[in-house]
């Protein structure tokens, strides 16, 4: 559904008759199409054209999370959520003309958009509804389909134990767009940022040739604000959970994009593998340049190689070259 929404937007920007022309289903249409029965819901709601929506099938549920089109070029509220339990099959539904998360301390944001995304984990209800092209809110709703919480940015990974990775939303039109992360635990409702980290070797050497290979004229000229600690970075690949041993591994792309020539050229890009395991109350993590990392993320989270990766690399602080 994310692709085609996006399939959409250009088609109708570029002026393609093909889009102007799309007939969005009926909530009816998609039913059929999930195989799911309509029986109790009204025939007026199902002849019901819906639009920017994602649905869910499994074995125990099934879920669509949509609104009713009425205006090419605008979204009517409100956002529709109806869950089919397949064990009594029975509806239950409910609307949201409202959901906000919050951005800063003192800000917050309205969460409907368009649904690009829509999981289930542990027991919750997952909801990405799209922003930007740099941010995304998402929802989590507990089973009777209230609002458990929102965040501000778009799950990357979880785990069957109710662990979700969140990659925080940006703004679009910064010169940069720097990485964070944060580890949400669904079952405790609680939500700790783990990314970017602090004194570390390759981060701080990484913002060290920045810094060195500033050229203010430059910055000032493309209206940069050319901060080292604010550099480009993205993740690669799939990052990975494990719930026994309480770990998670991803990739990050370090890129020197919106410094200047001077600084991209000195810094280049630079692949870095980061791993995290869960002691007490803190996450500790190891980081490593990937040409030095001689296994894959899923092997990195194993019991035996967790062990002597932390033993290796001493300090809480991150990889350390001793």
């Amino acid at each position: 559904m994310r692709n085609l929404l996006w399939i959409l937007v250009v088609a109708m920007w570029l002026g393609f008759p093909a889009a102007a022309n799309y007939r969005w289903p009926t909530l009816a249409e998609t039913l059929a199409e999930n195989h799911v029965p309509a029986t109790g819901l009204a025939p007026a709601v199902l002849n019901q054209q819906i639009t920017s929506f994602s649905t869910l099938n499994d074995a125990s549920q099934f879920v669509v999370a949509y609104y009713v089109y009425q205006d090419s070029n605008a979204l009517a509220l409100p956002l529709w959520v109806r869950f089919f339990d397949k064990k009594s099959k029975t509806w239950t539904s409910r609307q949201f003309d409202k959901v906000e998360t919050n951005v800063l301390a003192d800000l917050n944001a309205g969460c409907l958009g368009s649904v690009t995304a829509l999981k289930s984990i542990a027991g919750f209800l997952i909801l990405d509804t799209h922003l930007s092209p740099s941010a995304s809110c998402t929802i989590v709703l507990t089973p009777k389909l209230e609002v458990k919480r929102t965040l501000y940015g778009w799950v990357v990974a979880n785990s069957p134990a109710g662990l979700a990775l969140i990659e925080h939303s940006e703004i679009h039109f910064a010169p940069t767009h720097p990485l964070e992360l944060s580890v949400y635990d669904l079952i405790k409702n609680a939500v700790v940022q783990i990314y970017p980290p602090k004194n570390t070797w390759i981060r701080d050497e990484y913002k060290r040739i920045l810094g060195l290979n500033l050229s203010m004229d430059w910055c000032r000229d493309n209206n940069s604000h050319c901060d080292p600690e604010l550099f480009d970075a993205n993740l690669t690949g799939e990052p990975v959970i494990n719930d026994e041993t309480k770990s998670l591994a991803f990739e990050a792309l370090f890129q020197p994009r919106g410094y200047g020539p001077k600084a991209e050229h000195s810094a280049g890009e630079r692949r870095v593998v980061y791993v995290y395991r869960h002691q007490g109350e803190d996450w500790e993590f190891r980081e490593i340049l990937r040409e030095d990392f001689a296994m894959t993320l899923q092997q990195a989270v194993s019991a035996e190689n967790l062990t002597q990766l932390f033993r290796a690399q001493r300090g809480k602080s991150g990889y350390s070259r001793e």
